[in-house]
């Protein structure tokens, strides 16, 4: 019996030392870091990450994938504003396709991460001439300084870009457009080219302003935006998967309309005339102070009321 004991205090004592430890670390605590899932169990074959992250927070574009593209459409919006779904429709409804592309799989994600696109050998697997692909973008989320790069990256590819919104407020299309104003100003300065043509709003219920009144509202600078063309989109927001809403009579309709625009004849210049600046876009957006993420959080906290936590 008094030789058990000791052997209990001892026990004891390494069990209590382990759960102080255990309190002590702080990395219990912390977010997960950024990083992105690029293998095909996370979403459906058929697409690959379109960007890479490296040491340092570097995010980069991976030049290879869009030599053979025509043009970029990108969707972006908030986490749940159905982005994902919107970039699977595109192809299920103009192209005839049974894959949901981008829906994203019953595993550790429930969000889109990173920048997706559709893989050169699906696209080829695809009988009709498809002139415009479309970018599925991780949601936006002013806190995260990832979020800033990707906007930075699909205003610096894509011809148009589809703003979805899952509420009547535009707090974060405010604060997207504000990141590709800084942007367009930021192309000019580096002689980068602006290849963005049309910006959709997307719309939930009938609009009380016109567009040229709502953009009025978000004080942004018109000289900058004097060659895009804006336009509402009236979208119901539907809760669902790809399926349920293209069984949804009020967004099919819409849709449809949308694809109309979306599908029309372009004379843009390839994505692919953007080959040679990659690389500058590249090293600006991860070595130049103007996109340092301090700098950017601290543009957009002046525009707009709110607590942004940097991480």
């Amino acid at each position: 019996m008094y030789i058990i004991i000791p052997f209990l205090i001892l026990l004891l004592a390494i069990i209590y030392k382990n759960k102080k430890k255990v309190e002590k670390d702080p990395t219990k605590n912390e977010p997960p870091k950024f990083k992105l899932i690029d293998n095909n169990n996370e979403k459906n074959v058929g697409v690959l990450q379109l960007i890479n992250e490296e040491p340092n927070n570097k995010i980069t574009i991976k030049k290879g994938l869009i030599k053979t593209v025509k043009n970029f459409i990108a969707c972006i919006g908030p986490s749940g504003a159905g982005k994902s779904a919107f970039a699977s429709n595109y192809y299920k409804y103009l192209f005839h396709v049974k894959n949901d592309y981008f829906e994203v799989s019953k595993s550790k994600l429930s969000f889109t991460e990173g920048i997706w696109m559709i893989s050169e050998e699906e696209r080829g697997k695809i009988q009709e001439y498809i002139n415009n692909d479309i970018l599925d973008v991780e949601g936006f989320e002013c806190d995260k300084s990832e979020s800033f790069k990707f906007v930075h990256i699909i205003a610096f590819l894509s011809t148009d870009l589809i703003l979805l919104n899952r509420n009547p407020r535009y707090d974060e299309i405010k604060k997207i457009l504000k990141i590709i104003e800084n942007h367009l100003i930021k192309m000019m300065k580096f002689n980068l080219p602006r290849f963005i043509k049309n910006i959709y709003i997307q719309i939930i219920e009938e609009p009380n302003e016109t567009i040229d009144e709502l953009l009025e509202s978000f004080k942004i600078d018109k000289k900058v935006f004097d060659t895009i063309n804006f336009e509402y989109m009236y979208l119901p927001y539907i809760q669902g998967k790809n399926k349920d809403l293209m069984n949804n009579t009020e967004y099919r309709d819409e849709f449809e309309k949308i694809m109309k625009k979306l599908n029309r004849t372009k004379d843009y210049n390839s994505v692919s005339s953007l080959i040679e600046y990659i690389d500058d876009f590249n090293k600006a957006i991860n070595e130049e102070t103007e996109f340092e993420s301090q700098k950017m959080f601290k543009d957009i906290k002046n525009e707009f009321e709110g607590k942004y936590n940097k991480r």
